[in-house]
């Protein structure tokens, strides 16, 4: 009997350990990005990246989300390109037309601030609801 109360127990322990993440914080993520985001900094912290779009100011540039989509809105080139995005452990994954195109780091999110990693660049928003 003793044997058995073991294993259920080692059982219980593994999944709790490797199946849940941190507080729910995939749901509290989700829920947490919802609404437009005003891109106030972009930083490139490697030269031999392929260039980013220069002649575009971050104020311009703007992410929506809302249930499972994303929308990246350019406002100077009148550019808007729609995604589905689920997030997983932190990442960001971004999909357009059903195929996976990025995958975002989250280093910070809070009612007003989201930080994402994307290669070496950060890029900083602001809530803009």
């Amino acid at each position: 009997m003793c044997g058995i109360m073991k294993k259920y127990l080692f059982v219980l322990i593994t999944t709790v350990l490797f199946c849940c993440t941190p507080y729910d914080s995939n749901k509290v993520n989700h829920k947490l990005i919802q609404g437009k985001w005003m891109q106030v900094d972009l930083i490139s912290y490697d030269d031999r990246l392929a260039p980013v779009d220069e002649d575009i100011a971050p104020q311009n540039a703007s992410l929506y989300f809302w249930g499972d989509s994303c929308v990246e809105h350019i406002k100077d080139i009148a550019r808007e390109r729609y995604f589905k995005f689920n997030i997983n452990s932190f990442i960001i994954g971004l999909e357009e037309e059903g195929h996976p195109t990025s995958y975002l780091k989250i280093a910070k999110l809070t009612e007003d601030s989201l930080v994402l990693h994307i290669d070496a660049r950060i890029l900083r928003y602001a809530r803009n609801d």
